[in-house]
């Protein structure tokens, strides 16, 4: 994550298709008791590789 230009990157571990420009990119933590996933952080896709 740079904070200076306010952008993250994410790599994630296979491929997936279908990933827009546009599109919420959502980080959650598992919930450790199943009672609701924790959002962590979100931000809108402006690009990908």
């Amino acid at each position: 994550m740079d904070r200076e230009s306010d952008r993250m990157t994410l790599d994630l571990k296979e491929p997936l298709s279908g990933v827009a420009r546009g599109q919420a990119a959502v980080l959650y933590l598992p919930s450790p008791d199943e009672l609701g996933d924790i959002v962590l952080g979100s931000g809108t896709i402006c690009g990908t590789e």
